[in-house]
Protein backbone atom coordinates (compact mmCIF):
# COMPACT_ATOMS: atom_id res chain seq x y z
CA UNK A 1 0.00 0.00 0.00
CA UNK A 2 2.78 2.32 0.44
CA UNK A 3 3.96 2.29 -3.17
CA UNK A 4 0.32 3.18 -3.90
CA UNK A 5 0.81 6.95 -3.97
CA UNK A 6 4.33 7.04 -5.72
CA UNK A 7 2.75 5.11 -8.24
CA UNK A 8 -0.22 7.02 -8.85
CA UNK A 9 1.99 10.30 -9.03
CA UNK A 10 4.54 8.64 -11.54
CA UNK A 11 1.26 7.88 -13.35
CA UNK A 12 -0.06 11.49 -13.75
CA UNK A 13 3.08 12.81 -14.36
CA UNK A 14 3.49 10.80 -17.32
CA UNK A 15 -0.13 10.82 -18.71
CA UNK A 16 0.11 14.73 -17.94
CA UNK A 17 2.95 15.43 -20.01
CA UNK A 18 2.71 14.19 -22.87
CA UNK A 19 2.65 15.70 -26.55
CA UNK A 20 2.10 19.03 -23.93
CA UNK A 21 5.89 20.61 -23.48
CA UNK A 22 7.13 23.25 -25.25
CA UNK A 23 9.73 21.01 -27.58
CA UNK A 24 6.85 18.73 -29.14
CA UNK A 25 4.78 22.55 -29.57
CA UNK A 26 1.30 20.13 -29.30
CA UNK A 27 -2.16 20.88 -28.82
CA UNK A 28 -4.91 18.90 -27.99
CA UNK A 29 -7.43 18.58 -30.58
CA UNK A 30 -11.08 18.75 -30.01
CA UNK A 31 -11.40 14.72 -31.95
CA UNK A 32 -8.79 13.67 -34.44
CA UNK A 33 -9.01 12.82 -37.72
CA UNK A 34 -7.19 11.36 -40.39
CA UNK A 35 -3.57 12.86 -41.18
CA UNK A 36 -2.55 15.39 -43.52
CA UNK A 37 1.07 15.62 -44.40
CA UNK A 38 2.04 13.45 -41.50
CA UNK A 39 -0.21 15.64 -38.18
CA UNK A 40 -2.67 15.10 -36.64
CA UNK A 41 -5.98 17.84 -38.10
CA UNK A 42 -9.86 18.28 -37.88
CA UNK A 43 -12.29 20.46 -39.80
CA UNK A 44 -11.93 24.34 -39.41
CA UNK A 45 -14.36 25.22 -42.43
CA UNK A 46 -15.20 24.36 -45.72
CA UNK A 47 -11.80 23.00 -46.97
CA UNK A 48 -10.13 24.46 -43.87
CA UNK A 49 -8.15 22.07 -41.58
CA UNK A 50 -6.77 23.07 -38.00
CA UNK A 51 -3.25 21.57 -38.18
CA UNK A 52 -1.59 19.87 -34.67
CA UNK A 53 0.80 22.33 -32.95
CA UNK A 54 0.47 25.48 -31.23
CA UNK A 55 2.76 28.61 -30.55
CA UNK A 56 4.77 28.52 -27.68
CA UNK A 57 4.49 31.97 -25.51
CA UNK A 58 0.90 32.79 -26.56
CA UNK A 59 2.18 33.48 -29.89
CA UNK A 60 4.81 35.67 -28.84
CA UNK A 61 7.74 33.28 -30.50
CA UNK A 62 9.95 32.59 -33.46
CA UNK A 63 9.14 29.14 -35.00
CA UNK A 64 9.91 27.24 -38.24
CA UNK A 65 7.62 25.38 -40.80
CA UNK A 66 8.09 23.02 -43.41
CA UNK A 67 5.56 23.09 -46.16
CA UNK A 68 5.91 20.11 -48.95
CA UNK A 69 3.41 19.80 -51.01
CA UNK A 70 2.12 19.25 -54.93
CA UNK A 71 0.80 22.59 -57.19
CA UNK A 72 -0.70 21.70 -60.70
CA UNK A 73 -1.49 24.50 -63.03
CA UNK A 74 -4.43 27.08 -61.84
CA UNK A 75 -4.36 25.81 -57.99
CA UNK A 76 -3.83 27.74 -55.01
CA UNK A 77 -3.35 26.43 -51.71
CA UNK A 78 -2.81 28.73 -48.20
CA UNK A 79 -1.41 27.97 -44.79
CA UNK A 80 -1.98 29.82 -41.77
CA UNK A 81 0.29 30.57 -39.16
CA UNK A 82 -0.15 31.95 -35.27
CA UNK A 83 -3.57 32.21 -36.38
CA UNK A 84 -7.19 31.64 -34.77
CA UNK A 85 -8.39 28.25 -33.96
CA UNK A 86 -10.93 29.01 -36.79
CA UNK A 87 -8.07 30.12 -39.72
CA UNK A 88 -9.06 33.40 -40.23
CA UNK A 89 -6.09 35.49 -38.68
CA UNK A 90 -2.69 35.79 -38.91
CA UNK A 91 0.25 35.30 -41.21
CA UNK A 92 -1.12 33.58 -44.43
CA UNK A 93 1.02 32.14 -47.48
CA UNK A 94 -0.82 32.09 -50.56
CA UNK A 95 0.76 29.54 -53.05
CA UNK A 96 -0.92 29.55 -56.76
CA UNK A 97 0.71 28.47 -60.15
CA UNK A 98 -0.19 30.66 -63.26
CA UNK A 99 1.42 29.63 -66.79
CA UNK A 100 3.77 27.31 -64.79
CA UNK A 101 4.98 30.29 -62.62
CA UNK A 102 4.67 29.83 -58.83
CA UNK A 103 3.64 32.90 -57.23
CA UNK A 104 3.48 33.12 -53.56
CA UNK A 105 1.58 36.02 -51.95
CA UNK A 106 2.08 36.79 -48.37
CA UNK A 107 -0.44 38.96 -46.02
CA UNK A 108 -0.81 39.73 -42.49
CA UNK A 109 -2.72 42.39 -40.90
CA UNK A 110 -3.96 44.61 -44.31
CA UNK A 111 -0.15 44.75 -45.91
CA UNK A 112 0.57 41.69 -48.50
CA UNK A 113 3.36 41.45 -50.70
CA UNK A 114 3.59 38.67 -53.38
CA UNK A 115 7.15 36.75 -54.88
CA UNK A 116 7.20 34.02 -57.84
CA UNK A 117 9.31 31.40 -56.84
CA UNK A 118 11.38 30.31 -59.53
CA UNK A 119 12.96 27.89 -57.90
CA UNK A 120 9.60 25.59 -58.32
CA UNK A 121 8.82 26.54 -61.83
CA UNK A 122 10.10 23.30 -63.43
CA UNK A 123 8.53 21.44 -60.98
CA UNK A 124 5.26 19.94 -59.92
CA UNK A 125 6.25 19.95 -56.38
CA UNK A 126 7.10 22.30 -53.96
CA UNK A 127 8.83 22.57 -50.97
CA UNK A 128 9.83 25.47 -48.85
CA UNK A 129 11.34 25.92 -45.54
CA UNK A 130 9.69 29.34 -43.50
CA UNK A 131 10.98 30.96 -40.42
CA UNK A 132 8.36 33.81 -38.78
CA UNK A 133 9.39 35.54 -35.90
CA UNK A 134 6.65 36.97 -34.10
CA UNK A 135 8.03 38.01 -31.10
CA UNK A 136 9.73 41.28 -33.04
CA UNK A 137 8.09 44.47 -33.07
CA UNK A 138 6.94 44.01 -36.46
CA UNK A 139 6.93 39.89 -37.50
CA UNK A 140 9.85 38.96 -39.14
CA UNK A 141 9.27 35.94 -41.86
CA UNK A 142 12.02 34.36 -44.20
CA UNK A 143 11.43 31.88 -46.96
CA UNK A 144 13.82 29.20 -48.34
CA UNK A 145 13.60 26.52 -50.88
CA UNK A 146 14.10 23.39 -48.41
CA UNK A 147 16.96 21.67 -50.38
CA UNK A 148 19.05 25.30 -51.17
CA UNK A 149 20.81 28.03 -49.14
CA UNK A 150 19.60 28.93 -46.04
CA UNK A 151 20.87 32.41 -45.44
CA UNK A 152 19.09 35.05 -43.31
CA UNK A 153 20.75 38.55 -43.69
CA UNK A 154 20.04 41.08 -44.90
CA UNK A 155 19.62 41.21 -49.14
CA UNK A 156 19.10 37.53 -49.14
CA UNK A 157 16.30 37.85 -51.08
CA UNK A 158 18.47 39.04 -54.09
CA UNK A 159 21.87 36.96 -53.67
CA UNK A 160 20.50 33.87 -53.39
CA UNK A 161 20.37 33.19 -49.85
CA UNK A 162 16.68 32.74 -49.77
CA UNK A 163 14.02 33.35 -51.40
CA UNK A 164 12.05 35.82 -49.74
CA UNK A 165 13.11 37.95 -46.18
CA UNK A 166 10.72 40.71 -45.13
CA UNK A 167 13.63 42.80 -43.67
CA UNK A 168 14.71 43.19 -47.68
CA UNK A 169 11.57 45.00 -48.37
CA UNK A 170 10.66 46.78 -44.32
CA UNK A 171 10.35 50.10 -45.74
CA UNK A 172 8.29 49.94 -48.72
CA UNK A 173 5.80 46.88 -47.87
CA UNK A 174 5.85 45.49 -44.41
CA UNK A 175 7.29 48.59 -42.60
CA UNK A 176 4.27 48.95 -39.43
CA UNK A 177 2.84 45.40 -40.27
CA UNK A 178 2.89 44.68 -36.26
CA UNK A 179 2.42 40.88 -35.22
CA UNK A 180 -0.21 37.86 -35.35
CA UNK A 181 -2.34 37.29 -32.34
CA UNK A 182 -3.15 33.68 -32.31
CA UNK A 183 -1.31 30.49 -32.03
CA UNK A 184 -3.05 28.04 -33.99
CA UNK A 185 -1.89 26.78 -37.77
CA UNK A 186 -3.25 25.14 -40.47
CA UNK A 187 -4.65 24.99 -44.33
CA UNK A 188 -6.92 25.63 -46.86
CA UNK A 189 -7.45 23.63 -50.13
CA UNK A 190 -7.19 20.25 -51.55
CA UNK A 191 -5.38 18.17 -48.81
CA UNK A 192 -4.86 15.72 -51.23
CA UNK A 193 -1.89 17.79 -52.26
CA UNK A 194 0.14 18.12 -49.14
CA UNK A 195 3.04 15.42 -49.24
CA UNK A 196 4.78 16.56 -45.34
CA UNK A 197 4.28 19.72 -43.06
CA UNK A 198 6.64 20.29 -39.72
CA UNK A 199 5.77 22.61 -37.47
CA UNK A 200 5.45 24.66 -35.19
CA UNK A 201 9.40 23.89 -34.33
CA UNK A 202 12.25 25.85 -33.25
CA UNK A 203 13.27 28.53 -35.47
CA UNK A 204 16.05 27.99 -37.81
CA UNK A 205 17.15 31.54 -38.05
CA UNK A 206 17.98 33.95 -34.80
CA UNK A 207 17.92 37.44 -36.72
Amino acid sequence: MKLFPYIFVLLLSVSCGELTGESTGANILDKTSDLIGGLSSVSAGENKYLLSGTAKNGGNAGHYFRLKFELPESEKISFYFFSSRSLNTGVKYSFKREAGSVLLTMSLNGLEDTVELQSFSDSLEVDVAIDIHNDHTDAHMLVWDFNGPRGDREDCSFDGGCLYNTEDFAFDVWLGVGKASGTFWGFEGDRSLIKLLEGPLDAISDV
